[in-house]
C-alpha cells in the first residue's frame, strides 16, 4: 500500500452536502480538528456536526470535499464569497487519500505526534480540591482537549436546533457563539475560551428567559438546554479552577 505524507502546517477546509440543501464549509482548520471534525467520525461512520449543522452519518452526506491551502481562506478572495470559491479550486484536494483510504492520519509518516490524534481523555476532575502549582496549571490546560470541544459543540449544536423553533430567538447571537465554538481547539488561548464559553452563558441565560412563558411546549428544547448547560457547567469549573 502507497503511504502519503500529509502536511502538517497550512490550513484545512471542508465542504459537505446533504441530498437537499446548500453546502455547509468549515474554513481554517489545523491537522487536528480536521482529523476529530471530519475524518475519524467519517470514516467510522459517525455524525458529523459543521458549524452547526449535523449530518447523522456518512450515508447523509451527499458530496464531501477536503481540501488543504499554504494560507487561511481570507487570503484567497473576498471572504467568506470569492474566497471560499477559490479555495475549494485552488487547494490540493485530499478527500480520497484521508477519507477512502485505510492510511491512518495519525498513523501517517508525517504526523510528528505518532499517538492517536484523538485518543487523549475527557481527563477533567471537578472534585480536586488541591491547591495547585503552575506546573499543575499548565498541566490542565494542556489537558483541554479536542474531545472536550467536541462535547460542547455537540450539545450546542442539538440545543440550537430545537432552540430555533423558539419565538422571538436572537440568531445572530446563536450564529456568533457557533463560530466561536468552531474557532476553538484544545490549543486555544484560555482567553479565546472564555470568549467563547462566555457567549454560551449568555445563550443559556436568554433560553431561562424564554422558557418561562412557554412551559410544557419546550420540552424537547429543555432537555437539549439541560444537557448543554451541565457540559457548559463542568468545563467552565474546570477553566476557573
Amino acid at each position: 500500500m502507497t503511504k502519503f505524507e500529509i502536511p502538517q502546517d497550512g490550513y484545512w477546509h471542508c465542504k459537505v452536502c446533504a441530498e437537499k440543501g446548500w453546502p455547509i464549509e468549515r474554513e481554517n482548520m489545523n491537522l487536528e480538528q480536521l482529523n476529530y471534525e471530519i475524518v475519524e467520525p467519517y470514516k467510522q461512520n459517525k455524525h458529523l456536526i459543521i458549524n452547526g449543522q449535523k449530518f447523522k452519518n456518512k450515508d447523509s452526506v451527499h458530496f464531501i470535499k477536503i481540501v488543504h491551502t499554504p494560507e487561511k481562506a481570507e487570503c484567497y478572495g473576498t471572504y467568506p464569497y470569492t474566497a471560499m470559491d477559490m479555495v475549494f479550486e485552488k487547494g490540493e484536494d485530499w478527500t480520497t487519500r484521508l477519507l477512502y483510504s485505510d492510511e491512518s492520519v495519525s498513523n501517517n509518516e508525517g504526523t510528528k505526534d505518532k499517538k492517536s490524534l484523538t485518543e487523549s481523555s475527557f481527563s477533567i476532575n471537578i472534585n480536586n480540591n488541591n491547591s495547585q502549582t503552575q506546573s499543575q496549571t499548565q498541566h490542565q490546560e494542556q489537558n483541554f482537549t479536542l474531545e472536550n470541544i467536541q462535547q460542547l459543540q455537540d450539545a450546542f449544536a442539538d440545543f440550537r436546533e430545537e432552540y430555533r423553533k423558539l419565538p422571538n430567538v436572537d440568531d445572530s447571537l446563536l450564529k456568533e457563539t457557533q463560530d466561536s465554538l468552531d474557532a476553538l481547539s484544545k490549543d486555544s488561548s484560555l482567553e479565546e475560551k472564555n470568549k467563547a464559553f462566555n457567549k454560551v452563558r449568555r445563550i443559556l441565560k436568554k433560553a431561562e428567559e424564554l422558557f418561562n412563558g412557554i412551559g410544557e411546549k419546550a420540552t424537547k428544547v429543555f432537555i437539549a438546554y439541560k444537557a448543554l448547560k451541565n457540559i457548559y457547567d463542568i468545563l467552565s469549573a474546570y477553566l476557573q479552577s
